[in-house]
């Protein structure tokens, strides 16, 4: 069901694995509470995203610049909870090459829908190269879907490449209420 895209993607992935002698093993477990791995994941999660936030401010134009400065001192700040925090009794995979974090998912179970929903996911800007997260997803979810029975995989909100190289789907969520 992948794109022959993708599937060239991986087997690159693979291959550049292989070449340099990288080991990656994937863990999956049912419940985070090891504190020191949530905390490795923010770490890694934080790091990718002040790599983004940062060339997005390089393409900026000098008045994009200064909107955005008058926005944040005008603005309410809503306080920031990581989900890795809040959400401490969903799954967690973790991809590791000789004991270092490469890459994360984490999320939970929806058991209305039967499905498995992806919240948050980091990759380690040093193994960015070889694609673990996009390997070790792959895996997992031909395991989940073959092993556990679920009937989706829900990857939330976001247009993120990965997930539609993983064979997600745009699905429109509407909600209408009448008050009678």
């Amino acid at each position: 069901m992948l794109s022959k895209h993708v599937r060239q993607n991986l087997r690159t992935a693979k291959n550049r694995c292989q070449k340099s002698g990288l080991v990656l093993t994937q863990t999956f477990y049912k419940e985070t509470t090891d504190r020191l791995l949530i905390d490795n994941c923010k770490m890694i999660r934080e790091m990718r995203l002040d790599l983004k936030t940062s060339r997005a401010k390089k393409q900026m134009s000098l008045m994009q610049k200064c909107r955005n400065n008058v926005e944040r001192i005008l603005k309410y700040q809503f306080p920031v909870y990581h989900v890795l925090d809040v959400h401490t009794q969903g799954w967690l995979l973790t991809i590791t090459c000789q004991d270092e974090l490469c890459a994360f998912f984490h999320g939970g179970y929806d058991m209305f829908r039967n499905s498995l929903v992806v919240m948050c996911a980091g990759v380690n800007p040093k193994f960015a190269r070889y694609s673990p997260g996009l390997l070790s997803m792959y895996n997992q979810i031909k395991i989940f879907l073959e092993e556990q029975h679920l009937d989706s995989i829900d990857f939330t909100r976001g247009n993120e490449k990965y997930k539609y190289d993983l064979g997600g789907k745009d699905e429109y969520i509407y909600h209408v209420q009448f008050k009678v």
